[in-house]
């Protein structure tokens, strides 16, 4: 029955591949549904078979003792089987004497057999428990070894394929599966084996008979030896507990979790099933190698878009190459096989495929529809092209012009038949190819293509009946040509004759009246030209020799000459007459200028080429004259920046003329006044009125550029009030104008504006001013609203709060005005806002002056404020009422207190940023601080120092009492470190005084303990421990590789000597009696301490709480650091390494500190750095007794 425990099954394989979670849930039913049910039932067999053993052989056992006492009874004795009752006299034996103490004899050695029996059951239910956990063990460790041979070459997974960027992607990735099988499905097993019932934990055992009386002896005797009292009192006990003692004497059952966890054959085969695992998937990625020529088709489907393809327009060979290559890939995607068996795996690509095949045919559908559409279209055009022709080809005209049409047609239409026909052709062969891939033709193209079909042979009907008529009338259309030829020439010749009958060379005629004339002499040229043309392509179209047309080419040349010249005439007296007539303000120079040098070169090319046309000539006069006499006037009188006072000044040039401006003047009345004579005068006048033209155009340029400037205003925060934004644009415009309105208020032609440039001046000062003012006083009020708006700071400061609130209400009121009006200009021009600024900036001058003051005291009070920021102390300081609010900011004050214990308002200890806690010995009461933060914090660094050393006096006196890696997980990190080193201190010490004393080999010794110590502090971070353990230990192991390296050091160069200078050198910790109760700095009063010395140094240990920081790689470079910065501070004097960036001279500097539980700061310099930054920061060293790390020196 035992060895029936073997055959359930923990796994089954039988069925086909499933997905991953599909099998994981089937495993899950078979171990629930199958597995347990039946071992259940096996062990109910089990167990019945060993109660019924153990009834019969407590049956026999009382059977045969009362056999014993029948046959005692018959001798007439006592009976000789404990009975626990007062002795009974028997009667005397009916049998002989003799036969009955045989038979008693017999039936005492078959009972204490019996007995010896009963006494056995518990090492029968041991021995059945362990064949029990031995057939579950081989159970679990076959159906794994089965599991992983199934796996090697039995599909149970079905994943999915798909393509990736390179290569395939499985549904399920090899981490998920072996995570899934190795660990959760094995795991599961065994779980599932652990959770079997015991039989240690049956009802076997709580149904265990209970003792008879007459062995409650026989108990105490197997209950091991004992004393007479003892066995006295097991005797007792055993009459009173007849129940329970069977079940006390039964061993304790096998530890099957225990075995489990760590047993060999389970692991090799859970192994087995990994690898089985791994090599499915590395011949998987072969094996889907594949489907990579399939990648194209993957490409396309990924990037397939309906809309590109319908919106691009497509020839018939694009049509024909692209539903051949869809055709193509359909066929491989569809004798694709989609299925592999690899291992464990079964890769099945169907839904890839089924993916692919969906979308080619999507895609293969659009190219039809696309297609119908493109025939449908092309068909519709080639029939209306073959109707049009077949109508043209059948008109039979008679007139010259229409039979010349005619013809050119039939020709036409013979020499492109072979394209009409391709795209017949053509319009055949896109529905030919529809046809070919599965398509349809609609029944309304199908009529369409009939239609074109028979307008087809309808056209060749049409172009054989076209070309035997124009053959048939080609002869009397060309006598009707030459005809039409004698009639052109003759109208040429009339044209000819007008144009050069010479009066269209006569110098006084008009040009108006001449333009006239040679407008209607033109048209009747056109329509000459028009007609040549037309005979020409008449002779080419009959294939007649060609006419000789120059005499039309020449005329038209003749013709050009003439309007041309008369055209610039008309133009040139025409600008002439109404310039001078024009009043001066309507005139433009620069128009002006530009046509009359057109004039001129145009005239100038005719000159060139026709030196004796006097028309020509007469213009060229006429241009020279108007040059001298009048253009100098007129340019100057053009002047748009001449106003009244600038005409008074021309006018009164001549005969001391009145300017009236509601009598506008024009060129020819200037001229006329001789104002001829006075050019340059007038140019004098009319350049400076140019000069101040354009300065007052530059100022109202500079006035309008403010137009559409103003202060950005927001809100800022949740104050209620506003402030400026960025004023970036404003500076440059008013930088930029200020500089020009100088230049400009210096110049002699402002005087007729001086007054606007000066008040624009004043305008742009004033703002320049205000803007300076403002910005100061917006920078400083956000500085110290945060500061003001805190009751507790302004309690603390009276009267720099009163000011503050003056210059709150002042900035409010002038914010919300600038809000409502934000316009530059008009707020440059508000006299009271600059004395406001001005006001706040001084008031706010006193607040900070007074501010600096209050914190200079809160700093002296606590001096590690002095290494805060103004900024990082009003933080801390506003916080009075609630202390909790100033965990935040404790990091600052404390480098490894990240918060405080807090009990409503006691502090219990502090707590690392990795969440160690030391308590404090004593409780600080941040209530009788009365809101000043500073005194409590005073309080606090006290009870710091206090809490370090007491932890570190207590883990000094415990270190000996438990094992070094025990006692290491039990203490704060840092008092790990520095009690490890004394320690360390004392025992290298003590070697080497016995070395010295004659024991050779103690150091090496001792080198070999360290190695040991080192040794298991590795193997318990190698364990499971809490992060906080870890980070102990992480520093620890550092620390004990340097120590390791010194002793082996020492034992290398036998050293035995505590004065030695290699022992010497070393950092060493000591834990001895201080010489001064009270230790300075750390305001503890105390009887031991710890001291660190190296070479001649002594510094007592500063218990600054440094949480569980990690610890510095202790090179011998970082010894010699040591050493010196040691040496030097035992002078009173300070270190400044130096050496390359990243080398680690701050990292040594902080892990000194570190080492002598010092408080380190450091600090970046700049060349900001100024006299007063250097003097508040030495305050705060020699006030708090820190260090302080200037990196980077050299730049101040």
């Amino acid at each position: 029955k035992v060895s029936l425990m073997k055959k359930p099954r923990l796994v089954e394989l039988e069925k086909p591949p499933l997905k991953l979670q599909a099998f994981v849930n089937h495993q899950e039913d078979v171990r629930k549904t199958k597995t347990l049910p039946l071992v259940c039932q096996h062990m109910a067999g089990i167990e019945q078979t060993l109660t019924s053993l153990f009834n019969n052989v407590m049956k026999t056992e009382a059977q045969l003792r009362q056999d014993v006492k029948e046959l005692d009874t018959e001798m007439g004795g006592t009976s000789s089987v404990p009975q626990g009752g007062p002795v009974t006299q028997k009667p005397p034996p009916a049998k002989s004497i003799v036969k009955v103490k045989a038979e008693r004899l017999e039936k005492m050695r078959l009972l204490r057999l019996a007995q010896q029996d009963f006494f056995l059951l518990p090492m029968l239910l041991k021995l059945t428990d362990q064949l029990l956990v031995e057939g579950s063990l081989d159970m679990v460790v076959t159906q794994v070894s089965g599991l992983a041979d199934k796996l090697s070459h039995q599909p149970v997974i079905s994943s999915q394929l798909d393509f990736a960027p390179e290569g395939m992607v499985f549904e399920v990735e090899e981490e998920t599966v072996r995570q899934a099988i190795v660990n959760d499905l094995v795991d599961a097993m065994v779980q599932c084996v652990r959770s079997f019932p015991r039989i240690m934990a049956s009802e076997v055992v709580q149904k265990l008979p209970p003792l008879p009386p007459h062995l409650v002896v026989d108990v105490s005797r197997h209950m091991g030896n004992h004393s007479p009292t003892q066995h006295h009192h097991a005797h007792h006990h055993a009459r009173g507990q007849h129940q329970s003692e069977l079940r006390s004497m039964l061993p304790k059952g096998t530890d099957l979790p225990a075995i489990l966890m760590g047993y060999k054959p389970l692991m090799r085969n859970r192994l087995a099933v990994a690898q089985a695992i791994v090599h499915a998937y590395s011949a998987a990625h072969e094996t889907v190698a594949k489907y990579e020529p399939l990648r194209p088709i993957h490409e396309f489907c990924q990037t397939y878009d309906p809309a590109m393809f319908k919106d691009s327009e497509r020839t018939i060979q694009q049509f024909r190459r692209d539903m051949a290559m869809l055709k193509s890939w359909q066929d491989e995607v569809a004798m694709l096989n989609a299925g592999d068996d690899v291992g464990c795996l079964h890769l099945s690509g169907m839904l890839m495929k089924e993916k692919l095949a969906t979308t080619l045919e999507k895609a293969m559908d659009l190219q039809r529809m696309m297609l119908v559409v493109a025939a449908h279209n092309e068909t519709q055009r080639v029939l209306e092209m073959f109707q049009h022709i077949n109508h043209e080809l059948v008109q039979r005209p008679n007139s010259l012009d229409d039979f010349a049409a005619f013809s050119s047609i039939v020709s036409k239409t013979s020499r492109s038949r072979e394209t009409y026909d391709r795209e017949n052709m053509l319009v055949q062969a896109m529905y030919e190819m529809l046809t070919e891939y599965g398509g349809k033709i609609p029944p309304a193209d199908q009529v369409v293509l009939d239609d074109t079909k028979e307008a087809v042979t309808a056209f060749g009907r049409a172009l054989s009946g076209a070309t035997a008529y124009a053959e048939e009338r080609n002869a009397e259309m060309a006598a009707n040509l030459d005809k039409s030829k004698a009639a052109l020439f003759s109208k040429l010749g009339a044209i000819t004759a007008d144009l050069r009958s010479g009066k269209y060379d006569a110098v006084q005629a008009t040009p108006s009246v001449v333009l006239e004339q040679l407008a209607s002499t033109k048209a009747a040229y056109e329509q000459v030209a028009v007609r040549a043309g037309q005979l020409r392509s008449y002779e080419e179209l009959f294939g007649k020799m060609p006419s000789n047309y120059m005499d039309v080419e020449q005329a038209s040349k003749e013709l050009a000459v003439h309007v041309s010249k008369w055209e610039q005439l008309h133009e040139f007296e025409s600008s002439k007459d109404s310039w001078l007539g024009a009043p001066c303000q309507d005139l433009n120079a620069e128009e002006i200028q530009e046509k009359f040098n057109e004039c001129v070169a145009k005239n100038t090319r005719l000159v060139k080429s026709r030196r004796d046309d006097k028309v020509v000539m007469r213009m060229k006069k006429e241009l020279d004259d108007f040059q001298v006499s009048s253009l100098p006037v007129l340019l100057e009188v053009s002047n748009k920046a001449l106003h009244d006072r600038h005409w008074e000044q021309i006018l009164s040039l001549v005969q001391n003329q009145s300017y009236n401006p509601d009598k506008p003047l024009n060129a020819s009345d200037l001229i006329d006044l001789g104002i001829g004579m006075k050019v340059e005068q007038v140019q004098a006048i009319s350049a400076a009125a140019s000069k101040e033209h354009s300065m007052l155009q530059s100022l109202e340029k500079m006035e309008g550029e403010w137009a559409n400037l103003a202060f950005a205003v927001h809100p800022y925060k949740d104050t209620g009030t506003y402030v400026i934004g960025g004023t970036d644009e404003i500076q440059m415009v008013l930088d930029d104008q200020i500089v020009k309105i100088q230049s400009m208020h210096a110049s002699p032609f402002v005087k007729a504006f001086k007054d606007r440039v000066i008040d624009w001046e004043h305008t742009l000062q004033t703002l320049q001013d205000m803007l300076d003012n403002w910005l100061q006083c917006q920078a400083t009020w956000l500085y110290l609203e945060p500061i003001f708006s805190s009751d507790d700071i302004v309690k603390q400061m009276p009267e720099e709060g009163d000011k503050f609130r003056q210059v709150n209400n002042m900035w409010r009121a002038m914010m919300k005005a600038s809000f409502e009006a934000p316009a530059a200009i008009p707020i440059a021009r508000d006299p009271e806002r600059l004395d406001h600024l001005v006001k706040c900036n001084r008031l706010l001058e006193e607040v900070q002056r007074g501010l600096a003051a209050y914190l200079e005291r809160k700093r002296l009070f606590f001096p590690r404020f002095f290494f805060l920021s103004n900024d990082e102390m009003l933080e801390i300081l506003s916080e009075t009422k609630d202390p909790t609010r100033v965990q935040p900011h404790l990091r600052k004050c404390f480098e490894g207190i990240h918060r405080l214990k807090f009990e409503g308002s006691i502090v219990r200890g502090m707590q690392s940023v990795e969440q160690e806690v030391v308590p404090f010995k004593n409780p600080i009461n941040t209530a009788q601080a009365k809101g000043a933060v500073e005194r409590w914090l005073v309080e606090v660094e006290a009870r710091m120092f206090e809490a370090v050393h007491d932890v570190t006096a207590r883990g000094v006196q415990s270190f000996p009492a438990y094992p070094r890696h025990e006692w290491v997980l039990e203490w704060p990190g840092m008092v790990v470190l520095v009690v490890t080193a004394v320690y360390w201190t004392r025992n290298v010490e003590a070697a080497m005084m016995k070395e010295s004393a004659g024991e050779a080999g103690s150091v090496a010794a001792f080198e070999h303990q360290c190695t040991t110590d080192l040794m298991k502090v590795v193997d318990l971070v190698r364990g499971g421990l809490t992060a906080l353990q870890r980070g102990t230990l992480g520093a620890l192991v550092v620390m004990d590789v340097h120590a390791r390296d010194v002793v082996a050091e020492l034992a290398k160069e036998h050293v035995h000597d505590v004065g030695d200078f290699a022992w010497q050198a070393q950092l060493r910790s000591y834990w001895e009696n201080t010489s001064n109760k009270h230790m300075p700095g750390q305001g503890l009063d105390v009887e031991q301490t710890t001291k660190m010395r190296m070479m001649n140094s002594v510094l007592e240990y500063g218990y600054e709480y440094l949480g569980n920081s990690s610890r510095l790689v202790i090179t011998p470079l970082t010894d010699r650091c040591y050493r010196t910065l040691m040496g030097a501070i035992h002078m009173n004097l300070g270190g400044a390494p130096e050496g390359p960036a990243g080398t680690g001279k701050t990292e040594t500097t902080k892990d000194l500190a570190k080492a002598l539980a010092r408080q380190c700061v450091v600090f970046n310099c700049s060349d900001s750095l100024d006299y007063i930054a250097m003097g508040k920061f030495f305050k705060g060293l020699a006030a708090s007794g820190a260090w302080a790390c200037f990196d980077e020196f050299n730049r101040i």
